[in-house]
């Protein structure tokens, strides 16, 4: 395959993906200096205010993709979006794996953890990257409803045909090689309209479909000189309606909503998935559409649609209805 730069934005660039994902999420200092922040429309707000947008989609698209690795128990970062001048994707390192799990996976039940019903996923400070220049700590809880649940899916490759599965954290961190870091946690706040956020996420387990509703998430961001970056609360306003499997090429979202308040510039976008799909291989929705309505410091519409072919590529019409395609760098 020929490599070639990827495309630039002409209007904004989305780097949303990949948390609803997630993760999370600052971009890649060899891919992006600016930790992926570019724009999605006008605001009243100063312009370089306005560049957060991308950001706000991130954490949308993020939240739900970091979710869905850990409930299918594939692996997290598995795959990055082509490095700059290249269109391979390029596998991140193994400790980023299955292996974060605790039980293991495969083990025959979870007795001996919290409750008998709790599995761990710990980052250790593992590294991922094209380059390991993201570096990933913390863990995340993944409480089950049922001693039962968690045993079936601790020990088989199926997912639990019924019951639920809350996943928490309280310092989860990424940071790049220049010092951007992006941290995520589970835990109570209040945003900018002075609402209560918090809680996780939970998966609910049926036989055919599955359920993912964001209680609450809060995504801060922290520049490499120390100062504040973005500051969100996530949190679904309709519940996200899962199919299928990354690992099989069939994982779907067919729809749903997910509500990101920026609190530092007090506007909130509401992200509708509509058939958003993913390949085996890439990290990034391959296929399928995301429509943004903002209300608040910032208004208007703008969608996203994955069907163009390449990993980690998406066509954009922002707020202004112009039209552009991005290519994404980082995803959770």
């Amino acid at each position: 395959m020929k490599a070639q730069n990827p495309p630039r934005a002409g209007g904004f660039f989305l780097t949303a993906v990949f948390l609803l994902l997630p993760l999370a999420l600052s971009s890649y200092s060899s891919c992006a200096p600016n930790d992926g922040q570019t724009m999605l429309g006008s605001s009243s707000s100063s312009s370089s205010d306005s560049t957060e947008l991308d950001a706000t989609v991130e954490s949308a698209v993020g939240a739900a993709n970091s979710a869905l690795n850990d409930a299918e128990k594939v692996s997290s970062y598995a795959f990055s979006a082509p490095s700059r001048g290249s269109l391979i994707e390029s596998a991140y390192a193994a400790g980023c794996g299955t292996s974060r799990f605790s039980p293991a996976i495969g083990t025959a039940n979870c007795a001996g953890t919290e409750n008998d019903r709790t599995v761990t996923a710990s980052f250790a400070g593992c590294t991922a990257g094209p380059g390991n220049e993201v570096t990933l700590t913390g863990a995340v809880t993944l409480a089950f409803d049922s001693a039962a649940t968690c045993n079936t899916w601790i020990s088989g490759s199926a997912f639990p045909g019924s019951g639920s599965v809350t996943r928490t954290m309280s310092s989860f961190a990424r940071q790049n090689a220049s010092g951007i870091k992006v941290t995520t946690d589970s835990n109570t706040h209040v945003n900018y309209l002075s609402e209560s956020v918090g809680g996780g996420v939970v998966t609910t387990f049926g036989v055919s479909n599955r359920t993912i509703q964001i209680s609450g998430l809060h995504r801060a961001r922290t520049l490499a000189d120390g100062s504040a970056g973005f500051d969100h609360s996530v949190r679904t306003t309709e519940a996200l309606l899962v199919s299928g499997t990354k690992a099989g090429g069939t994982r779907k979202i067919a729809s749903g909503a997910v509500r990101v308040d920026h609190n530092k510039l007090n506007y909130s976008a509401t992200t509708s998935f509509s058939n958003v799909t993913w390949s085996s291989t890439c990290c990034y929705p391959t296929g399928g559409t995301l429509t943004l309505l903002l209300s608040g410091s910032l208004s208007g519409a703008a969608t996203a649609n994955f069907n163009t072919g390449t990993c980690g590529r998406v066509s954009v019409i922002d707020v202004k209805g112009k039209a552009s395609e991005a290519q994404l760098f980082s995803c959770e």
